[in-house]
């Protein structure tokens, strides 16, 4: 695994405001789990004691990302078919 991953920058506020399909929230998703196989994959495949440690906190930082991300695409999903 890379020790530096390049995203492509947005504005997710922006994003978010005017998406109400939930497509850019749901690439968000996409790229999060994606990542988060990655730093898995680094885990599993053996690392220092500092790099796992490093690697666990990305890894609970990813979960909880993710987490939120398909809650508040569930909300707005609730939000928007309801109105």
């Amino acid at each position: 695994m890379e020790d530096r991953v390049d995203l492509p920058e947005i504005d997710l506020e922006r994003e978010l405001r005017t998406d109400q399909s939930g497509t850019c929230l749901d690439a968000v998703i996409r790229t999060l789990s994606h990542h988060l196989i990655a730093v898995k994959g680094a885990i599993d495949s053996g690392a220092t004691p500092e790099r796992f440690a490093d690697l666990k906190k990305i890894k609970e930082s990813l979960e909880t990302s993710k987490r939120f991300a398909e809650q508040t695409l569930r909300y707005l999903s609730e939000r928007y078919r309801t109105e």
